[in-house]
């Protein structure tokens, strides 16, 4: 059975483009009170990859202004190059919030919450000083009892506001940090019934792990990708509408490994993409382009099958029990399937999925055992976890044939997204990948498109990052207003 790692090295877009919005992003190091407030439509500044080409040499005259303004021993090189970093990362995070009428950045400050391993704690606090006391920002410091700190909002000054609607929205590349660790290892603890995050090895096979991640980020991050949506959707997403929120910041992935191995789990992890209700999927726009999604037939069955050499049953999820095709009932079984091949030990449907089925839970055992002869001795054998592994494999090579080839293309696990002037091609490279990895050909559908009745009149989010994408043309470099207001 082949590895999963593809040869060769994969090629850079040939236009430099960049993402765009940088919204919310939730981390376990942030207090509740604090995931409270990332609801009300704020950008997270941890979550902002910095324009870097666009808003250096205003950041470097910010800076320069202020050591001007401020004499003493003066800085090193270095330092002064740090601040400019550090502002450019803020006023990117502020840029994007401004062009979303997003009202603050997030930016805890509290010795507990502070997070920015990428500049550090002290540097980090003088820049927001630097930028408060230029006059480019206002802070507010977090409510008494919230965990969080001082100046833990960050605003834009008027004059800041009318630098950047002079400027307008432009495109402009990011800046990746490849410092961040994209290979998570996770450890289970049964006594407490919670996953905790175990130090990641460093061993050659976690090297060689890291750098395909950071090199399909690289690359993914190169792409324009926004749902074309009205902005009631969108807004809804960012603040958290069915109890989840989406964190248009995500534009990256990260592998995450179970039960304390490298050989277990694996899938990416990350895209905003897969943070969205299934139904809006087919509203993203890569480059403006509408996009198709096609998804591997029951997966884990498939592979569980391959991995034994045997042949698959016609519709795998099919008990009998469904005959209009009921797409919740069909769901459920699948689910069902899913668990008795994840856990290690019994598994039951809540009592309301039953009864929407029509079966007790032996009669639904005895439907799938009925069904899947040749593999009954897996259930309850906890093997899911070794077959998504080979699931994270496959996606591997796909994401980068099609990105090797210039191709976006983005993940959902065992599904993928491309411009629809490409599918075929990814129909092909996922045929290829699975039968690699599996050494059996799956079965590959089409996702029926949604239809959501959009109200006239009410796209300007998108159209304002439409229009920024298509400027950006005219300005490879990225651009900003003169400094003078």
């Amino acid at each position: 059975m082949n590895d999963g790692h593809a040869t060769g090295s994969l090629r850079t877009p040939p236009v430099m483009r960049g993402d765009w919005t940088h919204l919310a992003h939730q981390t376990e190091s942030v207090g509740q009170d604090v995931q409270m407030a990332l609801r009300k439509n704020k950008v997270f500044a941890f979550a902002c990859h910095p324009y870097d080409l666009m808003f250096d040499d205003f950041c470097a005259q910010i800076v320069a202004g202020y050591e001007l303004t401020h004499p003493g021993k003066g800085v090193t090189p270095l330092v002064r190059k740090r601040w400019i970093d550090v502002a450019v990362w803020l006023i990117s995070a502020i840029h994007d919030a401004h062009h979303l009428g997003v009202r603050a950045v997030i930016l805890p400050r509290g010795k507990t919450t502070f997070r920015g391993k990428r500049f550090g704690y002290q540097i980090t606090t003088k820049v927001v000083d630097i930028l408060a006391a230029s006059g480019w920002v206002t802070l507010q410091v977090a409510p008494s009892g919230s965990n969080v700190g001082r100046a833990s909002e960050i605003f834009s000054s008027d004059k800041l506001r009318r630098l950047f609607k002079r400027t307008g929205f432009v495109w402009s590349p990011r800046q990746y940090d490849d410092s961040k660790e994209v290979i998570v290892v996770r450890q289970k603890d049964d006594f407490l019934m919670e996953k905790f995050t175990l130090e990641t090895p460093e061993t050659a096979e976690v090297c060689q792990m890291r750098t395909e991640v950071h090199e399909i980020n690289r690359l993914t991050l190169g792409y324009a990708v926004f749902p074309c949506m009205p902005n009631s959707a969108i807004k809804g997403l960012i603040s958290g509408q069915d109890n989840e929120f989406c964190d248009f910041s995500s534009l990256t992935y990260r592998r995450i490994f179970a039960l304390g191995r490298l050989d277990k789990g694996g899938r990416f992890y990350g895209g905003w993409w897969q943070q969205i209700p299934t139904k809006y999927r087919p509203y993203i726009r890569i480059d403006d382009e509408p996009v198709v999604e096609l998804d591997f037939g029951a997966t884990i069955v498939t592979l569980l099958y391959g991995q034994r050499g045997l042949a698959l049953p016609n519709e795998p999820y099919d008990l009998g029990i469904n005959p209009t095709g009921d797409p919740d009932k069909r769901s459920i079984i699948k689910k069902y399937i899913s668990a008795l091949l994840n856990a290690s030990g019994g598994y039951q449907l809540p009592k309301e999925e039953r009864a929407l089925l029509g079966v007790t839970s032996k009669q639904l055992r005895k439907l799938v055992e009925a069904k899947h002869p040749k593999i009954v001795d897996a259930f309850g054998k906890g093997v899911g976890l070794d077959l998504m592994y080979l699931d994270s494999k496959i996606a591997l090579l796909i994401k980068q044939a099609l990105l090797g080839q210039t191709v976006p293309v983005l993940g959902i696990h065992d599904g993928f997204l491309v411009p629809v002037r490409h599918e075929h091609l990814l129909r092909d490279t996922m045929m290829d990948a699975f039968k690699k990895v599996a050494g059996i050909y799956p079965t590959i559908k089409r996702t029926a498109p949604s239809v959501i009745r959009f109200a006239p009149r009410t796209l300007t989010v998108y159209e304002r990052f439409l229009s920024g994408f298509r400027r950006s043309a005219n300005h490879p470099g990225g651009c900003l207003a003169p400094l003078h207001t």
